[in-house]
C-alpha cells in the first residue's frame, strides 16, 4: 500500500499494473517449452496497449476468466497451438515451498489453462513470454495476493519520462529499480546503436571512394586551365588565391552534392515517419505495418559535416600533387 500511495501522489503516472513473472514449464501433449509467465492485473489492458500486439485470436485474462492465457506466436507454433481450435495447455512451475526433495510429484505445481490469443511482436518477445492472470500465477507460485515481481507504469504524454523517473528513484531509494524502456531493453537498443554507426562508417567509406572521382575531375579542370592560371598570374592573382579556387570548386562540388542527397533523403523519411508509404511484406501480422523511420536533425548535420570534411580533402589533394607542376 506505501508503494501504490507513491505512485499514486507523483504527478505523470497515467496507469500502473501489478506484474509477477516466473519460469514456467508449458506442455501440449508430447511437446514442451520453458517460457517465462507473465501475469498482469486487471488495468494492465489500460496500461499497456496489449491489443495491439494480439495477432489471433483476443486478449482476455482477467480475473474472471483465470483459466485463459494469450501465448507469443514463436511459442504456439513450438507447441502446435491453434486459435481456433484451442486445447488445454499444462503449466509446470517449480513448488517453491516444497520440502520433500525424495518426492518428485511435489517437486511442481502444476494447472491447465486454455490459450485465447496469440502475440505478434518480434523473435525474441514471442518466444519468451506467456501473459496470464496475475492471480492465477500468484496461485501457481505460492505468492501473496500482495506480491509482485514488477510495476508497470504508464506515463501522461505531456510528462517527460525522465523527469518522472528521477522523482521515483528520490521518493524510493536504493531499494528500488527503476527502468524507462530503453534501459528494460538496453541490449536491443544497443545492437540497433552499433548497427546505426556500422551503417554510417560504411557509408563514409564509399563517398571516400567515390571522392576519387572529384580529384580526378578537379585535375583535369587544373589541367585544362593552365593558359587562364597564367592569365590570373600576369593580373596579379597570387598562388594562393589560385589554389583556394580550385579548392573551393572542389568542395562546393561535395557540399552541393550532399545537401541534394540529404534534402531528398529528408523528405522521404519525413514521408515515411508520417504516412508509412513503405510497408513490410506481412505487416498486418506485425505490431508495426510499416518501416520505422525517425528522422533526427543531428544526423542530418553529421552526415553533411562527415561529406564536408571528405569533400574538403579531396579537393585539396590534386592541389598539393600538382601545384609545383602547375602553379
Amino acid at each position: 500500500d506505501s508503494i501504490k500511495n507513491i505512485i499514486a501522489q507523483t504527478q505523470g503516472i497515467e496507469n500502473y499494473s501489478e506484474v509477477l513473472e516466473e519460469n514456467a514449464l508449458i506442455k501440449n501433449k508430447s511437446k514442451q517449452v520453458i517460457a517465462i509467465l507473465k501475469g498482469v492485473d486487471d488495468n494492465y489492458e489500460k496500461t499497456v496497449n496489449v491489443s495491439d500486439f494480439i495477432g489471433q485470436g483476443e486478449y482476455n485474462v482477467s480475473s474472471s476468466k483465470k483459466k485463459n492465457i494469450v501465448i507469443g506466436a514463436v511459442i504456439a507454433y513450438k507447441l502446435s497451438v491453434f486459435i481456433d481450435f484451442p486445447s488445454f495447455l499444462d503449466i509446470l512451475i517449480p513448488n517453491r515451498l516444497n520440502k520433500n526433495i525424495y518426492n518428485p510429484t511435489s517437486a511442481f505445481n502444476t494447472a491447465k489453462a486454455m490459450p485465447f490469443g496469440i502475440t505478434s511482436v518480434d523473435e525474441e518477445f514471442d518466444s519468451k513470454y506467456i501473459f496470464a492472470n496475475i492471480a492465477f500465477v500468484r496461485e501457481l507460485t505460492n505468492r501473496k495476493s500482495d506480491e509482485v515481481s514488477s510495476l508497470e507504469l504508464k506515463i501522461k504524454n505531456e510528462y517527460d519520462t525522465e523527469e518522472v523517473k528521477s522523482e521515483l528513484e528520490t521518493k524510493f531509494g536504493q531499494n528500488f529499480t527503476i527502468k524507462n524502456r530503453h534501459q528494460q531493453h538496453a541490449s536491443m537498443y544497443k545492437v540497433m546503436e552499433t548497427e546505426k554507426w556500422a551503417t554510417f562508417f560504411i557509408l563514409s567509406f564509399i563517398i571516400l571512394i567515390a571522392s576519387f572521382s572529384i580529384i580526378s575531375s578537379l585535375t583535369m579542370l587544373i589541367i585544362e586551365k593552365k593558359e587562364d592560371i597564367f592569365t590570373m598570374k600576369s593580373m596579379g592573382a597570387g598562388n594562393f588565391f589560385i589554389k583556394k579556387t580550385f579548392v573551393l570548386t572542389g568542395w562546393f562540388i561535395s557540399v552541393l552534392g550532399a545537401l541534394i542527397g540529404l534534402t531528398i533523403g529528408g523528405i522521404i523519411s519525413l514521408l515515411q515517419q508520417k504516412y508509412g508509404l513503405l510497408e513490410f511484406p506481412d505487416g498486418e501480422n506485425l505490431i508495426i505495418s510499416t518501416y520505422p523511420v525517425k528522422f533526427l536533425f543531428s544526423d542530418f548535420i553529421l552526415s553533411l559535416a562527415s561529406v564536408s570534411f571528405i569533400g574538403f580533402f579531396t579537393a585539396l589533394l590534386p592541389i598539393l600533387f600538382n601545384g609545383k607542376k602547375i602553379f
